[in-house]
């Protein structure tokens, strides 16, 4: 439970996320699709290997995913991955000979596990927005599993010292490579879209906005995702509301079977009927002596209350209405 500063909450089943865990993960891959390599240069001027590149493969994967409730986090993980590394000049030496040429290995049983733990940001004036920050990253490679083809001038003595120096300190560079890239670059780009709402979305018309700060952190359960917003309505030309204190709510109902629960506070109702009058013209009318059955019945105060508090205030209760 929780009351105060939110109005809507949510809950999302983890069975339900999990169905979508195959484009989640494919949208993971997309930050280090491509990953630009760092030139090497061998100690004691024995060569380098420069123009290097590697390219993560997304075919035939098998992705599995679970829950993290001590990092407030959900895990995607995987460990069939393949990929390409091109090295586009390299040169080894040794004494007077030295061999030149480009490179390409293939690699197989890839695993690449991404924790994505869920936190706030805080705008400029104070407002919180929801934020992500990556848990638990891991990028592996087998060294059993490595293909290397070489091009150019290059003797077998060579060709040797080539997988070697790949299979060692190359292969820990590609690894911690990929590793800050998704570490850097994914919350970044979340972060960054999450903060450009600027703490609100447009709801169906020009000006009509729903609040979507987040006073709390959303929350990972044993089975769910959970998440509360401040969640009033409002006209973007008058402005948000002020200061408004809301009922305690659950996020989940444990009794019911259903994999997306919501719930709505009356101040969040009140407030889409009311942005709606700022940002809609509502002309119409009702009167019952006009109207067939069953539409000709009895509208009171007490009735129009809900979507118009004061009716009572000003007019007395159970009033009869006629608009």
């Amino acid at each position: 439970m929780s009351s105060g500063a939110t109005g809507i909450h949510a809950s999302v089943d983890l069975r339900t996320l999990s169905q979508a865990k195959d484009e989640i993960f494919d949208q993971i891959i997309s930050f280090i699709d491509d990953v630009k390599i760092p030139d090497v240069q061998l100690k004691g001027n024995k060569g380098y290997l420069i123009e290097n590149s590697f390219h993560l493969q997304n075919d035939n994967k098998l992705v599995n995913f679970y829950n993290d409730v001590s990092n407030n986090a959900v895990v995607f993980e995987a460990d069939n991955l393949a990929a390409t590394f091109h090295c586009g000049h390299f040169k080894l030496k040794e004494g007077f000979v030295q061999a030149k040429g480009h490179a390409d290995v293939d690699l197989q049983r890839l695993k690449l596990q991404v924790g994505i733990g869920f936190t706030t940001q805080k705008l400029l004036d104070g407002r919180t927005l929801p934020a992500i920050q990556t848990v638990d990253v891991q990028f592996m490679i087998s060294e059993q599993d490595i293909q290397v083809h070489l091009h150019g001038n290059v003797w077998s003595e060579f060709a040797g010292s080539f997988i070697s120096f790949f299979k060692g300190p190359m292969i820990k560079l590609i690894e911690s490579s990929n590793q800050k890239a998704i570490n850097i670059a994914l919350p970044s780009a979340v972060n960054g879209a999450v903060v450009k709402s600027n703490g609100s979305i447009n709801f169906l018309d020009k000006f009509w906005q729903l609040n979507v700060v987040t006073p709390t952190q959303p929350k990972i359960t044993l089975d769910s995702l959970q998440v509360g917003i401040k969640g009033l309505f409002f006209d973007q030309r008058i402005g948000d509301y002020d200061t408004v204190r809301f009922p305690s709510m659950p996020y989940k109902n444990n009794t019911h079977l259903d994999t997306l629960q919501t719930f709505v506070s009356m101040q969040s109702i009140d407030s889409f009927f009311e942005s709606y009058l700022d940002v809609h013209e509502g002309p119409g009318w009702y009167n019952e002596t006009q109207l067939p059955p069953p539409l000709d019945f009895t509208l009171t105060t007490q009735d129009l209350n809900i979507m118009l508090p004061g009716m009572i205030n000003t007019y007395g209760k159970n009033k009869q209405v006629k608009l």
